[in-house]
């Protein structure tokens, strides 16, 4: 009992709530055989810096046989404002 009567507990800070809400947009971005999942997450990742919260692979690669090229389709999902 001494224990929890001497601990002590470091002040909250107060964080005001956001006016805005997360956004998620699906993305579709045709590619060559040559650029990965990873190359093209990590692109967004570093595009999106400290406003990207995460990133879902809705489609993995889908062959367009008419442009040869793939399709890959993910939820990009943006923290609040």
């Amino acid at each position: 009992m001494t224990k929890l009567y001497n601990y002590t507990v470091k002040p909250l800070k107060f964080k005001e709530a956001s006016k805005y809400p997360s956004i998620k947009k699906d993305v579709a971005f045709i590619v060559d055989n040559d650029v990965t999942n990873k190359m093209l997450e990590e692109s967004i990742k570093k595009a999106g810096g400290r406003l990207l919260d995460s990133i879902d692979m809705i489609l993995e690669r889908f062959l367009m046989k008419k442009l040869w090229k793939y399709l890959i389709i993910l939820l990009i999902k943006f923290v609040k404002a």
